[in-house]
């Protein structure tokens, strides 16, 4: 019996929270301060309308299922692009 694994390499660009340095702000500095933008690399699990989940481990267990690990889950609203680096195709 093989394992199958068939899940698409991506690189997402998403938007985080980042806080301002400093405890006082000028309103000119409030107006340019600007989301941190951040870049995942993994495979992807799943794609809902609200969530993407990927993660970047995984192992085969005795009985051919799959466990992952270091997954991410991001939300859609927060995604600026999804690039496809490849896919692995097992059967």
């Amino acid at each position: 019996m093989s394992n199958k694994f068939n899940y698409a390499r991506v690189e997402i660009v998403w938007y985080d929270i980042q806080n301002a340095p400093g405890s006082w702000l000028t309103e000119s500095e409030v107006l340019n301060h600007k989301l941190a933008e951040c870049t995942s690399v993994g495979f992807l699990f799943s794609k809902t309308r609200s969530t993407i989940k990927l993660f970047s481990s995984w192992s085969y267990n005795t009985d051919n299922s799959i466990d992952f690990a270091d997954v991410v889950a991001i939300p859609t609203g927060c995604i600026k692009s999804i690039t496809v680096i490849w896919v692995i195709l097992k059967k």
